[in-house]
């Protein structure tokens, strides 16, 4: 069936001139900037040498260049001895404190973007200001850029080991899952805004018992303790948003609790055996 001609069609032209509507055609400024296959085959393997000026960050402060997210680092690696060498560079994720003062005083160094999941490098070693060898090596994340997404809860106010645990556990797999590298989406519109998907993080396990753990077991609506029947007590995101595992996010709340903010728990099986539990507890 076709559609009739809305710009001709006598009764809605009529009923826009007694409201005096104005006319406005309709037009589209979107603008799509795609990658040819062979940058997206060389962003997944050795990466892209880049000028700065070429990058954009998201509002979630995640490196983006034109409808791809992306991850960057410093592609030399200045060798001074056998027993004496410059740390490692490391590549980062975000745009953090560390990348702002490397741009701001426009340090001299080889900018790589690139966006495999393996978390191998190809790097420059350089022993007296020449090219001695290439090759691909593991770099570790940037604790800055963590720490400017909170990357599953990390922050200043956690101690030296919690930092490093979390360091330890990231993998640029698990990031691009909760960040994806389309900023573009199947029918070909910006996902800037919706871009990190609203799941749990991949050790949300972790989280959620150290969260319980954290408040003595407890719900921290009603005050029920429930060291001993762990599997009734939640952990809810404030903001309704899985992704965003913050500490000021969370909080501890029994089955009961919960179900009053979320309608749909209210008649669960795993409601009513609490209910049945509860009443137990305090005959």
């Amino acid at each position: 069936m076709k559609l009739i001609d809305f710009k001709t069609f006598e009764p809605l032209e009529r009923l826009r001139q007694i409201m005096g509507a104005e006319y406005i055609p309709l037009t589209s400024n979107f603008n799509f900037i795609g990658l040819d296959e062979e940058i997206e085959k060389l962003l997944e393997s050795k990466g892209i040498d880049i000028s700065i000026e070429d990058l954009t960050y998201g509002k979630d402060q995640t490196i983006q260049y034109k409808n791809k997210r992306v991850i960057l680092y410093i592609r030399d690696w200045t060798i001074y001895s056998e027993k004496h060498s410059e740390s490692s560079p490391k590549f980062h994720i975000s745009y953090c404190q560390t990348l702002q003062k490397m741009f701001a005083t426009k340090r001299k160094n080889r900018y790589v973007i690139a966006s495999r999941n393996d978390g191998l490098f190809l790097v420059h070693r350089i022993e007296n200001n020449e090219i001695k060898r290439t090759e691909e090596v593991e770099l570790e994340v940037c604790s800055n850029c963590l720490h400017t997404i909170s990357w599953m809860g990390y922050h200043s106010q956690l101690s030296k080991s919690e930092k490093q645990e979390i360091k330890d556990r990231f993998t640029l797999e698990n990031f691009f899952k909760f960040y994806p590298k389309n900023l573009i989406d199947a029918v070909g519109i910006a996902r800037d805004e919706i871009a990190r998907n609203n799941v749990y993080p991949p050790n949300w396990t972790y989280i959620s018992e150290k969260t319980r753990k954290g408040v003595n077991w407890m719900c921290q609506e009603c005050g029920i303790h429930l060291e001993k029947h762990k599997n009734f007590l939640d952990v809810h995101h404030i903001d309704g948003n899985k992704s965003n595992s913050l500490s000021t996010n969370l909080k501890v709340l029994c089955v009961e609790c919960h179900s009053k903010i979320h309608s749909h728990m209210q008649q669960s099986d795993r409601l009513k055996n609490f209910l049945t539990l509860k009443k137990s507890l305090f005959i």
